[in-house]
């Protein structure tokens, strides 16, 4: 028996279409959006996320540090996003798609959201019927991704179901807790299988999963989850995406910041968490997966590095350079940097770090002499170029002191020290607002420092 995923992944060329449900609104469900994507765009395939979902932190948080530019969605994929949506709801103009790509790795992830300035208004079920979201789901096949991930709002409202089972080629189900949750999560997938136009393959994904200090315990947990899908296993195609179910591991850090787990931890630092998010990544992408990790040590240490966490790696190093009209700038920059864990140093007086050590980047403060550059001809580092949006008036920094300089992926920090961290300097995007380490926003943040 075969059903839509085979029929995608038989014909090539076409974006396969997964839905992350739930019966409730529970953490687990962005966090695991959130690192698959970052892992399918690792692997080279290209990525859209939809996030509808009410989730805490959303996607769009996990990703924030790596936001590269923000366009316009096609207006055929548009239109057909909007048909969800009440006529009175839907916004003027061109809908803004957001493109994230980690520093180092081989794809983006591209993420199209509520929650943004003119961006999908909220999930309507009464709007978004089974005629419509086929129409969408047409749409999203052939808009030249490989992945589509859809986070619809949590619930088990029969014409929800109806609409996310139109849309699907494959639904993950996703819970966490006991009894109650997993009997919840299986009147969400038996619902979605009964709904389903053509049939889709169902996928429980226990996120997260808790494992219990006696082994006993955990065995058990896992066959009552086991027995309470079977009968739904059972209806699966010949070729089940997934034997049983899937676990993610709950992962617990000090951070109050919403931290992309596969950037983490490794299979050496977590081998259950990073085995569960290759395994998930692995079947939402029909198992064409390259084998091996494929996030780069030293983007993992520089992540870590930049958060506070502990690393064995040595530091990013970064040589800096300015004219004199700009050494503000560049103090500004370096201080930045460092703060995120990174050596800097003047590219006019490099000492030994050409010749030693780790190679350096080098970041260039608006229009140097070009003799300044002289020396990174043919050595392969990485140059950056960094344009202040306006002279400050006073001290950089300082309120009365206008705007600092565009930032490496957000690193202003605000009174609670935390807005992202240092990409290494392959990115480089407009100062954030607000303060990742207390939530506030804007003048909320009492001792924010950037305008």
């Amino acid at each position: 028996m075969s059903g839509r995923r085979e029929a995608v992944r038989e014909a090539g060329g076409q974006a396969a279409v997964t839905v992350f449900a739930a019966a409730a609104v529970r953490p687990g469900r962005a966090d695991a959006v959130a690192n698959t994507a970052v892992l399918l765009g690792a692997s080279g395939r290209r990525v859209l996320v939809l996030d509808w979902s009410t989730e805490s932190p959303p996607v769009r948080e996990f990703l924030d540090p790596f936001l590269v530019e923000t366009g316009e969605v096609d207006d055929a994929l548009w239109a057909g996003l909007l048909a969800l949506v009440p006529a009175h709801s839907r916004p003027e103009g061109p809908g803004p798609v957001e493109r994230f790509a980690v520093p180092g790795v081989a794809g983006a992830v591209d993420l199209i959201a509520t929650g943004v300035p003119g961006g999908l208004p909220d999930f309507v079920t009464s709007t978004a019927g089974v005629a419509v979201s086929g129409d969408l789901r047409g749409l999203l096949t052939e808009s030249g991704y490989d992945d589509v991930l859809v986070l619809l709002p949590a619930g088990r409202d029969p014409a929800r179901l109806a609409a996310a089972a139109a849309l699907a080629d494959l639904a993950v189900v996703v819970f966490a807790g006991g009894p109650r949750a997993v009997a919840a999560a299986v009147e969400v997938a038996a619902g979605l299988r009964r709904a389903a136009p053509v049939r889709v393959d169902v996928v429980a994904l226990a996120a997260p999963f808790t494992a219990a200090a006696d082994p006993d315990v955990v065995a058990q947990a896992r066959t009552d989850i086991h027995r309470a899908f079977a009968p739904i296993s059972a209806e699966q195609s010949d070729d089940p995406p997934v034997n049983g179910h899937l676990e993610v591991p709950a992962w617990r850090h000090d951070d109050p910041a919403a931290l992309l787990a596969v950037l983490v931890e490794s299979s050496a630092t977590a081998p259950a968490l990073a085995a569960g998010y290759h395994g998930l990544a692995a079947v939402v992408s029909g198992h064409g997966l390259p084998s091996g990790d494929p996030v780069p040590s030293s983007v993992r240490a520089g992540y870590r590095r930049a958060f506070g966490l502990p690393t064995d790696g040595p530091p990013e190093r970064v040589l800096v350079a300015a004219s004199a009209a700009r050494r503000p700038w560049s103090d500004w920059v370096r201080e930045q940097l460092e703060r995120a864990g990174a050596h800097t140093g003047d590219l006019a007086e490099p000492g030994d770090w050409w010749d030693s050590g780790p190679r350096p980047s080098v970041v260039v403060v608006d229009e140097v002499d070009p003799g300044v550059l002289a020396g990174v001809a043919g050595r392969a580092a990485r140059v950056h170029h960094v344009r202040p949006t306006r002279l400050p008036a006073g001290p950089v920094g300082s309120r009365r002191g206008g705007r600092p300089p565009r930032t490496p992926s957000g690193s202003g920090r605000g009174c609670c020290g935390r807005w992202g961290w240092w990409s290494g300097g392959a990115r480089w995007g407009r100062p954030r607002r607000g303060c990742r380490g207390c939530r506030r926003r804007g003048s909320g943040c009492p001792r924010s420092t950037s305008g």
